[in-house]
């Protein structure tokens, strides 16, 4: 079967996009990166509410350990250090 230019050229960049979200995909962020992932978490240090736009994930309902609906300083990084906090390659990388 041969494909037309225009059907080719939408396969190749369906593949292209594909690759660019898979290398967008998130990582954990390393203990020893914690705390400069609370501070872009939460620049004031104030609870993160549940739905909060922070620029890191968080399975909200395992790091909420006191089911109060947002997480504290202790609770996310027992999280962190748990490996249960998560962002892109960038943000992990310009962490500080």
């Amino acid at each position: 079967m041969k494909l037309s230019t225009p059907t080719y050229l939408m396969v190749l960049a369906g593949a292209s996009l594909i690759a660019s979200v898979a290398l967008a995909a998130n990582v954990v962020v390393p203990k020893e990166k914690c705390a400069a992932a609370w501070k872009m978490a939460s620049p004031g240090g104030d609870a993160i509410a549940s739905g909060a736009d922070v620029p890191v994930v968080l399975n909200f309902t395992m790091v909420d350990t006191s089911k109060d609906g947002k997480v504290d300083a202790d609770e996310f990084n027992k999280a962190c250090a748990a490996g249960l906090v998560q962002a892109d390659e960038a943000t992990v990388a310009n962490m500080k």
